[in-house]
């Protein structure tokens, strides 16, 4: 969907009386020219959710929350953008689809998703009729149950060539040639060797499991045997215009919602390992598309959490893509947990064998796979040489490399240089690492120091800073509702000065794209102008909240200079205290886990330092005149 279509979208959503939306979700009472109705978001007894037509926004006086309707069905729905556009096209009655599907999409797009849709439903009515006792007998093995079956579209493919005698049948010969064509490219069907004029269904007397892509779209299948002399037992679609690996993660248009709920995902390698899961209740887990985890993919994990945990099979081959994924989410400011299944080799095996309540519990427990890695290249015995104790730490530095020189790779590698028993000053080795950095264009991402292929290119350690989203605290939330019921003081020449001491980049560019926009804001215009900026999926639910309630109670009452002056002088000195906190609340941390009194003495002459500029800052200011 192009930005001009989702404009598009939104502009018909925002024509539409958002008491009508919302009202789809939660009862509405009419009272005047409001509409009321128990809020959703915490226990109300008495309706606090206050839906304006006229504004098309809705404001609960409770938790001090506002927005449209788009913001309305993310939260109560616990959706993303694009999904909660979907869900309210579907109960307005609006058609997804002509904004999903291209306007020009090709011929042979369109007869794509026309013919799997079809191929859809003959494996689905295949499974439950036809092949009733085969199917069942699977389920049954594998532990599954029908409303299981039912919510993945798991199917059954006959063992004759029904698809491509569906296809052959189709009456007009412009159009069956080319759903053969189709069928052929995106490899439900193969050509016949003896004659290529024939064709043969590629899958045949397997257990068919669907790939969906984010909108829960078919675009392909993995045919899994059903007999043991059936070889090999598993065939996979091939990649095509319909499916690139790249984009898919198996069952992720299922888990979007729990992983955000849940703020974490379970990666595994197969389906059966994450239908197996969503079976246990664990509907927060996607599988890898084999070697197709990529930036692209983990970008939209991200977007919905940063907790990741790493659940592959225990293989060899397992381990090594885990290795990989790790060096990828550590490059952008993720440690992702390890899942030690063992003695089974994959978490459906795991639940076969134990409950999930046993699950849970191993991921209470798991360590950052970073760390196991990392106790994996040590010596079991400390050598007694210095040299060979550098050299023990030296070999772990390709697998911090990925987290640069920021503070969770050099206190690792501090910690590790302590039990290697090297006496060294943290500088020094902090040093000696950072001119590995420099020194090595290119280093094993995620590999051990013995492993030679998985290879990224480093242009410099600074690239290693990983870019994390931090949460909006009090007192951005206060500075974001001021600077929207007052927008004068976006205009305050020391407002650039505050942003310095702002730790949430959302809430900078929040601020920065209203200021651009604050002059040419006529004021009739100004609520829905500046409800539409965050009205996209580049903002969090929550600022779309903060911004919502302060729109909710807009009314235009403009400061005089000298008060905006004192109130974003105020901000400043507020959001810096802040920032003191939270630093002094890390040196104690750290200080906490001091092995030596020399590391400790350090850290308490930097404490001391804050809590004089603390002291400093608390002080009465002074009125200059």
């Amino acid at each position: 969907m192009s930005l001009d279509e989702i404009r598009e979208l939104k502009d018909r959503i925002k024509n539409i009386p958002i008491s009508q939306i919302i009202g789809n979700y939660i009862s509405l009472s009419r009272k005047g020219k409001y509409w009321l109705g128990i809020c959703p978001f915490h226990n109300d007894s008495n309706p606090s959710l206050q839906v304006n037509d006229d504004r098309g926004m809705f404001m609960c006086f409770v938790d001090n929350i506002g927005g449209d309707a788009i913001t309305f069905v993310q939260k109560y729905k616990n959706l993303d953008f694009m999904d909660a556009l979907k869900d309210i096209c579907g109960v307005v009655g609006i058609s997804w689809d002509e904004y999903v599907v291209p306007k020009n999409e090709s011929s042979e797009m369109k007869m794509g998703r026309k013919v799997i849709s079809r191929v859809q439903l003959i494996y689905e009515k295949f499974a439950r009729k036809n092949a009733r006792e085969k199917f069942n007998t699977f389920l049954q093995a594998r532990g599954l149950n029908q409303e299981t079956a039912d919510e993945f579209g798991i199917g059954f493919a006959p063992g004759t060539n029904t698809i491509t005698n569906y296809l052959e049948s189709i009456p007009n010969q412009k159009e069956r040639e080319l759903a053969i064509n189709v069928a052929l490219d995106i490899g439900l069907i193969l050509p016949d060797n003896r004659n290529r004029n024939n064709h043969y269904d590629t899958f045949r007397n397997r257990i068919m499991f669907p790939i969906m892509n984010g909108f829960g779209t078919h675009v392909a299948y993995s045919g899994r045997a059903i007999d043991d002399n059936q070889k090999p037992k598993y065939i996979n679609s091939r990649e095509s215009f319909l499916f690139k690996k790249k984009n898919i993660l198996y069952g992720f248009h299922m888990a979007k919602s729990s992983i955000r709920n849940m703020d974490c995902v379970i990666l595994v390698e197969g389906q059966m390992d994450v239908i197996a899961l969503h079976q246990h209740g664990l509907k927060n887990s996607v599988a890898v598309m084999g070697i197709g985890f990529t930036e692209n993919t983990l970008r939209n994990l991200k977007a919905l959490s940063n907790n990741f945990y790493l659940a592959l099979d225990s293989d060899q081959a397992g381990m090594q893509a885990m290795k990989r994924i790790n060096g990828l989410c550590l490059e952008n400011g993720i440690i992702p947990k390890f899942l030690d299944f063992s003695p089974y080799n994959d978490p459906d095996e795991f639940l076969q064998n134990s409950s999930v309540d046993d699950l849970r519990e191993l991921m209470k427990k798991s360590s950052a796979f970073i760390d196991i890695l990392i106790a994996n290249e040590l010596p079991d015995i400390v050598p007694e040489i210095p040299d060979q104790k550098l050299s023990a730490l030296r070999k772990i530095f390709p697998i911090v490399a990925p987290l640069g020189d920021t503070l969770s790779a050099t206190e690792r590698l501090i910690e590790n240089a302590n039990q290697l028993g090297i006496k060294s000053d943290p500088g020094h080795i902090i040093s000696f690492y950072n001119q590995f950095l420099k020194e090595n264009k290119k280093v094993n991402i995620g590999a051990s120091h013995g492993d030679k292929k998985e290879v990224k290119t480093i242009i410099s350690p600074v690239q290693f800073h990983p870019t994390v989203k931090k949460p909006i605290n009090n007192t951005e939330k206060l500075l974001i509702q001021e600077l929207v019921r007052h927008p004068e003081c976006l205009l305050d020449a020391n407002l650039l000065k505050l942003l310095d001491y702002i730790s949430s980049e959302e809430i900078k560019k929040y601020i920065f794209k209203l200021r651009d926009f604050i002059c040419e804001i006529d004021e009739v215009e100004y609520t829905s102008i500046v409800l539409s900026i965050t009205s996209t999926g580049d903002y969090s639910i929550g600022l779309k909240e903060i911004v919502g309630a302060a729109l909710f109670k807009y009314e235009k009452t403009e400061l005089n200079d000298s008060v905006v002056n004192r109130l974003i002088g105020d901000f400043s000195r507020k959001l810096c205290e802040d920032r003191l906190v939270e630093k002094r609340r890390e040196l104690k941390e750290l200080q906490g886990n001091c092995d030596t009194e020399k590391e400790a003495h350090a850290l308490m002459q930097k404490i001391t330092t804050v809590d004089r500029d603390l002291m400093e800052l608390k002080k009465p200011q002074r009125n200059v005149k």
